[in-house]
């Protein structure tokens, strides 16, 4: 009765231990991700604008670089987002730079062409495609 009393004790301790260790853990920043798959802004865009529910299917919560001509950069309540232009002057991709990673910058110049990783969100009403917890690839 001792023994599987004190087996009883320990593996309760392993558990909490683990339980503590998990609650704790820093998220995994976005720079260290592997990426599924790397496509254009045009591509991205065309994709959800052709067929949204085959779209969803495809990119919908994968890590995605995607390659862009950024429209705008700016800080909002302390994010950092950046608008990618996709091909006509409503088509864009926003991605919202992600809060546990370090970024060597967060402020981009319109015109330029970067590559970001992201975590693809979707399309929203206005058929704008979102990237959420991006960092920039280099």
């Amino acid at each position: 009765m001792k023994k599987v009393l004190l087996v009883l004790l320990a593996l309760a301790g392993l558990g909490g231990g683990y339980g503590y260790y998990m609650w704790n853990k820093a998220p995994e920043s976005m720079a260290t991700r592997k990426s599924d798959m790397g496509i254009t802004s045009e591509q991205l865009y065309g994709a959800f604008q052709k067929d949204e529910t085959a779209a969803n299917a495809e990119y919908v919560g994968k890590i995605i670089i995607i390659s862009g001509k950024v429209k705008e950069s700016r800080m909002v309540e302390g994010v950092a987002k950046v608008t990618l232009e996709a091909g006509a002057d409503a088509a864009v991709i926003n991605c919202e730079l992600d809060n546990n990673t370090v970024h060597p910058r967060t402020q981009f110049n319109a015109g330029e062409t970067i590559k970001i990783k992201g975590e693809c969100a979707g399309a929203d009403l206005d058929g704008t495609v979102m990237l959420s917890h991006c960092a920039e690839e280099k």
